[in-house]
C-alpha cells in the first residue's frame, strides 16, 4: 500500500533522475541554439525536478544510513570505521581563497592563509565612520527599553537562569554541569 502510494506520488526516484538528466541535456543544447525564455523555463523547470530528486534521494540514503547505525554504529564495525572516515573525509579543508583570490592548499598553507588573514583583521588600524548616518535611522528602542536592556539582572532572576539548565549538562567549557551551579 505504502510502496504503491509512494510511486505513484513520486515515481521511480532512481530512474527518473535518469531520465531527467538525458532531458536536461537536451534543453541545454536547444537552450545554446535557440536561446528562448520558453526553452529556458522548461531547462529551469527540469532542473528543479532533478534537484528535487536528488534530494529526495539523499533523504532516503540517511535514513537508511541512520538506521544501520544504530544497529551497527555501537559494535566497531568495518561500517561505523567507514563512517567516521567519510564523515572525517568531508569535513576537512582541501583548499581555501585568500583575500588575493588565490588558491591555498595544502595543510601548511590553509594554516599561513587563515593565520595571516585573522592577524589583518585584527591589527588593522581602526577606520573612521561617519556617525552622521546614524541620526537618520529611525529609533525603535525607547529611553524606558534601553534602560532595562542596560541594567543589571536581580539576584533572583540569575537564580531564575541557573535552576532552568538541565542538571545532567555542561553549560560551557568548565565542564561543570548544570547540578553545581544548582547545589552552590
Amino acid at each position: 500500500m505504502l510502496s504503491l502510494w509512494s510511486r505513484e506520488t513520486y515515481g521511480d526516484i532512481y530512474e527518473d533522475p535518469k531520465r531527467l538528466e538525458a532531458q536536461m541535456k537536451v534543453l541545454e543544447e536547444n537552450s545554446v541554439i535557440n536561446n528562448t525564455k520558453v526553452n529556458i523555463c522548461e531547462l529551469s523547470r527540469c532542473r528543479a525536478e532533478f534537484t528535487k530528486y536528488l534530494k529526495l534521494q539523499d533523504a532516503i540514503l540517511r535514513q537508511k544510513a541512520r538506521a544501520k547505525w544504530l544497529e551497527e554504529g555501537d559494535a566497531n564495525t568495518s561500517y561505523f570505521h567507514s563512517t567516521i572516515k567519510d564523515r572525517r573525509r568531508r569535513l576537512s579543508l582541501k583548499k581555501i581563497m585568500n583575500e588575493q583570490n588565490q588558491c591555498l592548499e595544502g595543510n601548511d598553507q590553509i594554516a599561513e592563509g587563515a593565520a595571516s588573514f585573522y592577524q589583518n583583521l585584527f591589527s588593522r588600524e581602526s577606520v573612521s565612520i561617519d556617525t552622521e548616518t546614524i541620526n537618520y535611522l529611525p529609533r525603535c528602542i525607547t529611553d524606558e527599553d534601553n534602560e532595562t536592556l542596560s541594567a543589571l539582572p536581580t539576584l533572583q532572576k540569575v537564580k531564575e537562569c541557573v535552576f532552568s539548565l538541565d542538571p545532567h549538562s555542561a553549560p560551557g567549557p568548565d565542564g561543570l554541569s548544570g547540578r553545581f551551579y544548582q547545589a552552590a
